[in-house]
């Protein structure tokens, strides 16, 4: 009977052990989960903030695009103000002064 008493009482510790490393795997597992959802929580505004920044590039770089842009264009309207100008962009549109003959080469 002495036996039987110590073999239930090894029954109940290992029991008892199996239950506390299960309740640990539980509240590991539980901890892992809450700091993953709380690291992409923690994450989403840095995700939107980079999407933003990516955006706010590509503007940038279409405005300084469209700058130069502008830029070359200025350069022609004044171009285009000289006699000179008007004489190179009609020749450009294959316009001849009087009495000039287009070189034509075989």
């Amino acid at each position: 009977m002495a036996q039987t008493r110590t073999s239930g009482a090894q029954q109940q510790s290992q029991s008892r052990k199996q239950m506390i490393l299960i309740a640990r795997y539980i509240i590991t597992l539980t901890t892992w989960f809450i700091c993953g959802s709380l690291g992409v929580i923690i994450a989403q505004p840095y995700l939107t903030l980079s999407s933003w920044v990516k955006a706010d590039n590509k503007l940038a770089y279409r405005v300084e695009h469209l700058k130069v842009e502008n830029q070359q264009s200025e350069l022609e309207v004044q171009s285009l103000k000289t006699s000179l100008g008007v004489e190179q962009a009609a020749r450009r549109l294959g316009y001849l002064p009087e009495g000039e003959r287009p070189l034509r080469i075989p």
